[in-house]
């Protein structure tokens, strides 16, 4: 399983661009199940243009994926919205990786 403890960014709302989560975890990876927070509400401000920056949905810190076949991924789990600096070097997609153990 990986629990996110930072806010990530998927083009797909949920999940990546296209479902495809084998970036992060490998081709092997299945995602089998997810307990998903309420979307958090990203904004901010453009300094260059002087106008506010699209409001983003993030799938919120504490969501938890499971996955199976998956490998552990050694880079932040976000994409990066278009037109922003990288989402992962921001500070988005942290996780951390535990294991569990569906058959009990």
């Amino acid at each position: 399983k990986i629990v996110l403890t930072t806010p990530a960014y998927f083009g797909n709302g949920w999940q990546p661009t296209g479902s495809d989560w084998s970036p992060w975890l490998g081709s092997n990876s299945r995602l089998v199940s997810g307990a998903i927070g309420k979307p958090l509400l990203i904004s901010g401000w453009n300094l260059a243009t002087r106008s506010a920056k699209p409001l983003r949905h993030y799938v919120p810190a504490g969501s938890v994926y499971f996955f199976e076949g998956a490998e552990s991924p050694t880079h932040p789990l976000t994409e990066t919205p278009p037109g922003e600096p990288d989402g992962g070097q921001s500070g988005f997609g942290g996780f951390v990786v535990g294991g569990w153990d569906y058959r009990t």
